[in-house]
């Protein structure tokens, strides 16, 4: 018998539904069951996938099996990935400066990456009493030696803070704190050949990018209008003030400060229009993805970019073999391939509204779109442009509903409105920025992209304050807990579905 369905459509979607699954499991059951019960367990799954390779049903529940198992063991793999024994004792350690520090009051904070002895590579968040005297901590940067006296801490929660802080820093890849006086360290040249070229590579993109909003500075960005430039560019989010974070929560378009897939999707399709052929080539796909790389690199290397690019990697392959179209098996393998290398990730806020978001839109918008006709679209392109636009705006609020209001206790009303404004807003901004890039040996003409830029923004933080301020723009003090979520979700999907069965319904009524 033949197998049809979305599960013959999209092979990798319940094997990576699976995976995820099991990876929850082996959370949960951290406390309970060791390593090598899952080890053996998962040697059974792949024994029974071998057995039952005459019997398609049953292999394919066997494969269903093994993932989750699999999943299990990745888990609890990562978990033991992540203890770390730290010396009772102050010590002193060779470390470097691998975050822009942000200042929090009378305390400096950043994370170290440390370069010798047995804790080398691992990665602490250092909060360092300043020295308001002298100002030493001025001088430390992305990149910067860092030699420290402290004792390490193992991760912990704020006192009183519903914030699971501990959890954060261990899916981020730290390892320990660190409470540094102000007398207790120095700068140093550091000999960083301790650590991996992994690590080297992304701190020097991440110097790169200290040059880069230095220019940004120079050419007359300054204010809230650099802050939010630099945020949509470069990640770099450390002088975004309260004021204009709450306007854009309000508002539903945080997702324009934090890089995600829309400005890696816009990056792409601006170098693809600079490249001299259309038709895909293996020469024309290696830049594309060496540059989309580069970038996530220079932007700090967020779980949202990696999963953009990825996809966008992902793509590329498919477009050199004549299956350039995106689908959830794409997304499937990107998720798949993104929780194999870190587990953690599943937990991450970010990682949840990436994918959950880019799931709804494969799905929902190509049915949502066709309202239009086809006739329609193609007479009237800047209706059809407008009209995608609030689609796609529409989806991915609708999907990201339940987790926005778990995770930030707000649901934006106006933010159909704000995205239409926001996302033009943003790509010409993220346009203008790598042009003002490329001709930063022209100051003059740096200076007049600058110009347009801060015109941009300025007009764009002003709409979106207007929008903030009016009395419906959003729903606060949202509490929900993970069982109302899933049921937030199958009233989604039930409310989806009753709708397309009477649109078919209907359709079928009026051709007879």
């Amino acid at each position: 018998m033949r197998n049809h369905g979305v599960f013959a459509l999209y092979p990798l979607v319940p094997v990576t539904v699976s995976f995820i699954l099991g990876l929850m499991a082996g959370s949960l059951l951290l406390p309970f069951v060791a390593l090598y019960v899952w080890l053996a367990v998962t040697c059974l799954s792949l024994l029974a996938c071998l057995v039952a390779v005459r019997h398609p049903f049953g292999q394919s529940m066997a494969i269903l099996v093994l993932f989750f198992m699999f999943g299990g063991l990745s888990m609890t793999v990562a978990d033991r990935r992540t203890e770390v024994h730290l010396p009772d004792e102050p010590s002193v350690y060779e470390s470097v400066v691998a975050s822009d520090p942000v200042e929090r009051g009378r305390i400096l904070r950043f994370e170290a990456i440390i370069t010798s002895g047995d804790l080398r590579g691992k990665r602490v968040m250092v909060s360092l009493l300043k020295d308001t005297v002298d100002c030493h901590y001025r001088a430390l940067s992305v990149n910067t030696g860092f030699v420290f006296s402290s004792r390490l801490e193992p991760l912990s929660n704020y006192p009183g803070s519903r914030f699971d802080y501990a959890s954060y820093l261990k899916r981020s890849g730290v390892s320990a704190t660190a409470f540094v006086y102000y007398r207790d360290w120095y700068s140093a040249s550091i000999d960083m050949s301790g650590i991996s070229l992994f690590q080297r590579a992304r701190l020097a993109f991440l110097r790169y990018r200290h040059s880069l909003l230095s220019a940004y500075r120079h050419f007359g960005l300054d204010g809230q209008t650099f802050a939010v430039i630099a945020a949509m560019t470069l990640g770099y989010k450390s002088e975004l003030s309260a004021d204009i974070r709450n306007v854009y929560s309000i508002t539903g378009v945080s997702h324009v400060l934090a890089l995600s897939g829309m400005h890696l999707g816009i990056i792409y399709m601006f170098l693809s229009m600079l490249t001299l052929s259309r038709r895909p080539s293996l020469l024309r796909e290696i830049l594309l993805v060496m540059a989309v790389w580069s970038y996530v690199f220079l932007a700090g290397m967020p779980l949202s970019l990696i999963r953009a690019a990825t996809m966008i990697t992902v793509y590329s392959i498919m477009s050199l073999s004549g299956r350039g179209r995106m689908s959830l098996n794409v997304l499937a393998f990107t998720a798949l391939l993104m929780l194999f290398i870190n587990p953690l990730s599943i937990y991450d806020a970010g990682f949840q509204l990436s994918f959950v978001s880019v799931a709804g839109i494969l799905i929902l918008c190509p049915r949502i779109s066709g309202v239009l006709p086809a006739e329609f679209r193609l007479s009237h392109p800047v209706v059809a442009g407008v009209w995608n636009l609030f689609v796609v705006s529409f989806v991915a609020q609708l999907a990201t509903a339940p987790l926005v209001a778990y995770y930030f206790g707000r649901l934006p009303l106006v933010s159909l409105l704000a995205n239409i404004v926001a996302v033009p807003a943003l790509t010409f901004i993220l346009y203008a920025s790598i042009l003002m890039t490329a001709f930063i040996s022209f100051p003059s003409v740096c200076g007049f992209f600058a110009l347009i830029l801060s015109f941009v923004t300025s007009t764009l933080n002003t709409i979106l304050s207007f929008l903030s301020s009016l009395p419906f723009a959003s729903v606060s003090g949202i509490e929900l807990n993970e069982v109302q979520v899933c049921a937030a979700y199958v009233m989604i999907v039930s409310l989806l579905s009753a709708v397309r069965i009477l649109f078919t319904r209907r359709r079928h009524i009026v051709v007879d």
